[in-house]
């Protein structure tokens, strides 16, 4: 952008950001260039293939992902898991979903929304969009039962749920907030970026995303029971790697990236 354009969008006759027009297909795996080959072999050649161990001392890769993320962020905490779908299921297990609660969510959205409140034995409660496309605060009001435990905004094409209403909703009603934010990566509402408003936020690195790696998938959160839930569920192997108390011990899987 050049200082004549005054802070104007390409769409008002300012500079666009991107010179060169998008490719008509797979704009993610199009873009990969030395940069990313570089980071590839540098994994390869380190022969540190797993997040926990190997040969050297150097930190991991999943590790180095989830510091940063979680600083762009403005989050305490971040867990690389192996999919967006993962990080659905083991963000709802992390704030504590289980079988027969209801989860309100859109029917506008991908179908792991759904899916992964089913794997965490939950109930998929759908409310209506409003005319922005999100999920209608109003309507999800009116969706609460007494079996009703959570509540999903999915963020979609990178515009943002109205979260001050839903939040307010949630907070009413002693409800747990879960973002998808797997189609709005980079996207913020009133400051704040999507996924950190809630308890958890999930998010999509897969090859059609905003940001891409192939596939995979992050949580983040504030909460540190949050994290130690997630930390947990996402790898089997995880309570035994960290200090957690017997009773807040939750049976893991294996979503870990490596």
């Amino acid at each position: 952008m050049t200082q004549a354009d005054n802070g104007r969008l390409a769409i008002h006759g300012g500079q666009p950001a991107r010179q060169n027009p998008d490719p008509p297909m797979y704009p993610g795996g199009m873009a990969i260039a030395e940069e990313e080959e570089k980071a590839v072999l540098d994994v390869l050649r380190s022969k540190r293939l797993f997040r926990y161990y190997g040969p050297g001392e150097t930190e991991s890769k999943a590790s180095q992902l989830e510091k940063a993320f979680a600083a762009v962020k403005g989050a305490r905490h971040a867990v690389a898991v192996t999919s967006g779908t993962a990080a659905l299921a083991t963000g709802l297990h992390a704030i504590g979903i289980g079988p027969g609660d209801e989860v309100i969510l859109p029917a506008y959205t991908w179908i792991a929304s759904a899916a992964a409140v089913v794997a965490a034995g939950g109930i998929p409660v759908i409310a209506e969009i409003d005319e922005t496309l999100l999920l209608d605060p109003a309507d999800v009001a009116a969706k609460i039962t007494p079996y009703t435990r959570a509540i999903m905004p999915v963020h979609m094409r990178g515009a943002p749920c109205r979260m001050e209403e839903l939040m307010a909703v949630a907070s009413e009603h002693g409800l747990k907030v879960i973002e998808d934010v797997a189609q709005a990566n980079g996207g913020s509402y009133r400051g704040r970026s999507l996924g950190t408003i809630g308890d958890a936020g999930c998010f999509s690195l897969q090859f059609n995303k905003i940001i891409t790696s192939g596939e995979c998938g992050v949580v983040v959160t504030d909460s540190e029971e949050v994290w130690k839930r997630t930390n947990m569920y996402h790898d089997v192997i995880a309570p035994l790697r960290a200090e957690y108390d017997e009773n807040e011990l939750l049976c893991g899987v294996n979503y870990r990236m490596p």
